[in-house]
């Protein structure tokens, strides 16, 4: 099996549990709170990953600033999905906030001038079109 696809096997094995239990977090407490005590798990992984790997300070400003970016963006998105399981059925919510890469691959083509076939578009529009579904 391709590293790849076991890494994005992985991403959606622990991308599914972390759902589940933000789901049980939101029948205690609140979003703000789960995001506050979400990002101690984070710190904890961050420092696991300092003693894994030799660090060095990137090179690329660039690099780092789209790093920030993406970390404040990503934890936006996280506490309104936080906000979105407390009201909402979570069998409902994580299958229309997974339509997030259809977005992503807009911006890729649009901005990095990133080329689809045929077959990957009509894939994005039927995952379009189950979101609208299961909203309903």
């Amino acid at each position: 099996m391709q590293t790849w696809l076991i890494y994005s096997l992985l991403a959606v094995l622990t991308w599914g549990v972390w759902g589940f239990f933000g789901k049980l977090a939101s029948n205690y407490i609140p979003g703000v709170y789960i995001r506050i005590f979400e990002t101690i798990g984070i710190v904890m992984t961050t420092i696991l990953l300092l003693f894994f790997i030799k660090f060095e300070f990137p090179s690329s400003n660039i690099g780092i600033f789209y790093a920030i970016v993406t970390g404040f963006i990503g934890s936006l998105g996280v506490l309104f999905f936080y906000f979105a399981i407390k009201s909402g059925k979570l069998a409902v919510v994580v299958p229309l906030t997974a339509l997030y890469p259809a977005l992503t691959v807009l911006l890729s083509v649009l901005i990095l001038k990133e080329q689809i076939n045929l077959y990957q578009g009509i894939g994005i529009l039927f995952a379009i079109i189950a979101g609208i579904l299961l909203s309903l």
